[in-house]
């Protein structure tokens, strides 16, 4: 089982703004980031065409689709 703790974070913006996040804001922030990478790196391994380069790029975006289900994971354990 996965625990978190889900105090208030703050984020200060400059000035008299800010805005509050949550643990779980910063979870889908970090797991929507990681997706565009996995997305990112498996379009340059599909386009590029050095073929160590390419397998760099495939491996590595393996390498973030694991990091983006262990996101979810703890995603899913704040929602529940």
């Amino acid at each position: 089982m996965i625990e978190l703790n889900l105090s208030i974070l703050i984020v200060y913006l400059g000035g008299d703004n800010n805005m509050e996040m949550y643990t779980v804001d910063y979870v889908k922030k970090a797991l929507l980031d990681t997706q565009e990478r996995v997305r990112d790196f498996k379009a340059y391994s599909s386009r590029i065409e050095d073929n160590e380069l390419k397998a760099f790029f495939r491996e590595y975006s393996l390498s973030e689709g694991k990091q983006a289900q262990k996101l979810q994971k703890f995603l899913d354990s704040i929602k529940h």
